[in-house]
């Protein structure tokens, strides 16, 4: 097999991401002749799954992770990929169960960072099932609100599961085939995902393909509860990032916030102010049943266009729309 260095460097190759662990220092340091190299590793991997599961993650690690850029390499982002849990059993099973590969259980990863969300594998009690749900869509508007290349494993965009196995790569039947018919039982799942993928695509600031924004607004900025607060503790659970750069046609600020609330509890979010003529638009709610991003504005507690309520373990996105 050919080297990376030689992959890297090929001229028919060159329109091609290529995802790597490790390049050559020499090749990241020449960004013009390579710039389709992006990092593959498990850096962004571990900080969301503990925040997303409530276990011992740091705002910090999580802000940095979703704003993370770098002049020479460009990243992909995954939350869940080929070797270990499906995204679903992220949030269906607190251990690993891969008893039927024939090692005891004693193959797979043991740093999982998974929870049950109150029974483990299979449960008929709608609390549990609501969390799970909430959680995959969480997921997925972390992972497309992050500035790195978005990367998902083939059937959880529609809540596919192996059972608990996260090493099925030696089980060649029911446990690691796709199961088409979750796509109709999971369809509202599997139809904000699809949204979630138009909303990056029309909002090129998540992209970080923009100039910057004319309204002087930072590109990206933290706000930690109220409005420009960038500091972050241990204790911290509930934080906002807005992103901002005038769009790729140059007609228009493209201004995105989004705040994630990793408490039990609703807690309150104040908004920053836009520029004039602007206003704030909630396009997701994870807490709310998802109908085409149709229903986000109209149940969302949004008073005066400044300040949200942020129920429990819930994403809210917003965009600025002329008022």
């Amino acid at each position: 097999s050919l080297p990376v260095t030689a992959i890297a460097q090929d001229l028919l190759l060159s329109r091609t991401k290529i995802f790597y662990s490790g390049f050559e220092q020499f090749l990241l340091e020449q960004k013009s002749r390579y710039p389709h190299l992006y990092a593959y590793n498990d850096e962004y991997y571990y900080p969301i799954r503990k925040m997303l599961n409530q276990m011992g993650g740091r705002m910090t690690e999580f802000t940095d992770q979703q704003r993370r850029q770098n002049e020479q390499l460009g990243f992909v982002n995954f939350v869940a990929n080929n070797n270990g849990f499906t995204l679903a059993d992220l949030f269906s099973y607190a251990q690993k169960h891969n008893e039927d590969n024939g090692e005891d259980n004693a193959d797979g990863n043991d740093w999982n960072y998974s929870c049950n969300c109150g029974a483990e594998g299979r449960t008929l009690k709608h609390g549990i099932l609501e969390l799970r749900e909430r959680k995959l869509l969480n997921a997925f508007a972390i992972l497309f609100a992050a500035q790195g290349v978005p990367l998902f494993y083939s059937g959880d965009e529609f809540g596919n599961s192996q059972q608990g196995n996260n090493n099925a790569y030696c089980q060649d039947n029911i446990t690691s085939w796709l199961d088409w018919n979750r796509l109709d039982e999971y369809k509202e799942i599997h139809d904000f995902f699809r949204y979630m993928i138009r909303l990056r695509k029309s909002n090129a600031i998540l992209r970080k393909t923009t100039k910057a924004a004319a309204c002087k607004l930072p590109e990206i900025s933290i706000h930690n509860g109220f409005p420009w607060n960038g500091g972050t503790d241990n204790n911290s659970r509930l934080i906002g990032i807005m992103y901002a750069g005038r769009d790729e046609k140059d007609i228009r600020d493209d201004i995105v916030f989004y705040c994630m609330n990793a408490y039990w509890e609703t807690l309150i979010m104040q908004l920053p102010e836009l520029p004039m003529g602007m206003q704030w638009k909630v396009c997701v709610n994870t807490f709310l049943p998802y109908e085409d991003g149709k229903n986000a504005e109209e149940q969302t507690e949004f008073y005066y266009k400044k300040t949200l309520k942020v129920p429990p373990r819930t994403v809210i996105i917003l965009t600025a729309e002329e008022s």
